[in-house]
Parts: C-alpha cells; structure tokens; sequence
C-alpha cells in the first residue's frame, strides 16, 4: 500500500511538471518577446528592475546583520529603511521582495523558524490543493505581496487553509 501511495505522490508531481512545461511552451511560443525580455535583461526596465531589487536586497542584509536575533517588529521594516536613509524620496522606502527575508528582519531568527515550522506543517498536511501551496511559496520568494499587505497576508492565510487537510 505504501508504494502506492509513493507512486500516486510521484505521477502527481510528474503531471504537475508537466502541466506548468506545457504553460511555459505555451507562452514561449505565442509571447516570445515578452518571455525573453525577463531573462535577457538588456532593456532599460530589466536592468532598473534588477538594479533596484540588488540594492533591496543588500538593505536587508544590513538590517538583518544588526537584529537577527529578535527582528525588527512587524511592520518596521520601511520605518528602520527611512531612518537609515534619510536622503531618499518616501516612494524609494519598501519591503524587500522576498516574504522569507522580511519575515527575518522583522520576526528575527526565532520568528523565522517558528513561521518556518507552521508552514511545513500545514505542507505535511496538505490535501489536493498542494501544488496552490507551492505556488504561492514561490511567489514569495520574489514578491513582499504575502506578508506587507493587507489582502495578501488574507489571501496567503486562505491558501493554507485550503491546501490543509483536517
């Protein structure tokens, strides 16, 4: 029975692969100059795109490096951003784009792991809805959207609670 089950798991995550391949065939061949324009980064948006998320990145580090132990404080993160630099315009000040690196300046380490450890759980648990799961993880990783705004820590909560099983 175990090995079926492992069987069933694994054709469900080869459909799914293949599934998201046939997507991006999809678009790569209708949209190829839309898709292309994101990996080349040669045109002037790209390249201010890549540049300003490089110089978030590197402010997170340096806010991370002084309290990555206890954080910041939910919602802090833009107001330590003004206080370290002052000089720019307000529109300048924003989350980084990366839910797992805000949630490390702001809850710290042990606010990291504990967020860590409830999503794995819920991961663990999942029903059929885990690849929407996986999803919305990934986008995670390039977005703030799931944890700075009000409609997206919503929606992340009800996506988890979707894909939970019990």
């Amino acid at each position: 029975k175990q090995t079926y089950v492992l069987y069933a798991g694994l054709k469900k995550i080869a459909l799914s692969l293949l599934l998201i391949l046939f997507i991006l065939s999809f678009f790569t061949l209708f949209y190829s100059d839309l898709v292309l324009t994101r990996f080349n980064s040669t045109s002037r948006l790209e390249v201010k795109s890549n540049t300003e998320r490089l110089e978030s990145y590197n402010q997170a580090l340096s806010i991370v490096d002084d309290t990555w132990y206890k954080g910041l404080g939910l919602g802090q993160y833009t107001l330590r951003l003004a206080q370290l630099y002052p000089d720019l315009p307000g529109y300048i000040y924003q989350p980084v784009h990366d839910s797992g690196m805000l949630t490390l300046a702001e809850l710290g380490l042990w606010g990291l792991l504990i967020f860590s450890t409830i999503i794995l759980f819920i991961f663990l648990g999942a029903n059929s809805f885990w690849l929407l799961i996986v999803a919305v993880l990934i986008l995670g990783l390039f977005d703030h959207y799931f944890r700075s705004m009000y409609f997206g820590i919503m929606l992340w909560w009800l996506v988890l609670a979707i894909g939970y099983k019990k």
